[in-house]
């Protein structure tokens, strides 16, 4: 389904691992929290571009304004492609303070992003009172990889809304018909998995805390033909595995190839701000 769409996501994040795609294109690792105890984060490679060849430090904290896509299958990465949940274009992105900062141990971070979703409804369910959306978007990541891996259309960040029990949803829960026209803005919650029909999708959860019906959908009697794009290089720079954790404040201390230290060893004082200690 090819509709107009879009999803938006912002708040405070912690990004690290920044390498140049190009003089004024950034690449990070963006981490958004979830606090499950099976999931902690989600992890995506987010790009930005700046009019300046700024740079940034290695680990730090951001409010952030980007949109997003799911991470699919042959995306070329910064770091092992199942590490990512995401990709993302930032829109804004305002520095908060860096690792080395006293102010980066009295933030709270334990904190889920707030996403902003318009599309179709594709799945209604009021029973559950539950409902899909399959908001498709262009994102530079899928644009400059889909001529050389083969993707078709625009990336796509599948969400499931529901509904939390509140007072204000004590009669009924407001979910929308399929195809319906929606705009939601709600909290991400983490990722589940459901059979629809006979495959098995992975969606993103929605708390939703607000919602407007913009009407209802009708399919072009024309399918909309999908642009062409160029193809682009991969993310560059050797890929690093994940240094920041919700659950401590310090940091994993990057390992050198001779050296045999665990993660979970612990900090000396001395030492906290780069050889803290993981879970």
């Amino acid at each position: 389904m090819s509709t107009s769409s879009s999803v938006t996501v912002t708040g405070l994040s912690v990004l690290e691992n920044p390498r140049k795609a190009s003089p004024r294109t950034t690449v990070f690792d963006l981490y958004t929290f979830i606090g499950l105890p099976d999931l902690e984060k989600l992890q995506g490679s987010a790009r930005y571009y700046s009019e300046l060849e700024a740079s940034y430090p290695d680990v730090a904290v951001y409010y952030v304004v980007m949109t997003i896509a799911k991470m699919e299958k042959g995306y070329k990465v910064y770091g092992p492609e199942d590490q990512y949940h995401f990709v993302g274009d930032i829109k804004m992105l305002q520095l908060i303070c860096d690792f080395e900062s006293p102010m980066f141990m009295t933030i709270d971070l334990a904190q889920p992003m707030f996403l902003f979703v318009s599309g179709v409804t594709v799945r209604s369910d009021t029973n559950a009172g539950t409902f899909t959306v399959d908001a498709e978007q262009f994102t530079s990541q899928h644009g400059e990889q889909r001529a050389v891996a083969g993707f078709a259309g625009k990336s796509v960040l599948p969400i499931v809304g529901f509904f939390p029990d509140s007072p204000r949803f004590r009669t009924k829960k407001p979910v929308p018909w399929k195809n319906r026209y929606v705009a939601i803005g709600g909290w991400l919650r983490g990722i589940s998995s459901s059979l629809e029909g006979e495959t098995l999708i992975e969606r993103f959860r929605v708390e939703v805390e607000h919602i407007a019906f913009l009407g209802t959908y009708t399919a072009p009697a024309t399918p909309i033909a999908s642009s062409s794009s160029s193809s682009g290089d991969s993310d560059k720079g050797p890929a690093k595995k994940a240094r920041f954790s919700y659950s401590s404040r310090f940091l994993k201390r990057p390992l050198d190839d001779d050296d045999s230290t665990e993660p979970g060893s612990s900090p000396s004082p001395s030492t906290s701000k780069t050889t803290g200690n993981a879970t």
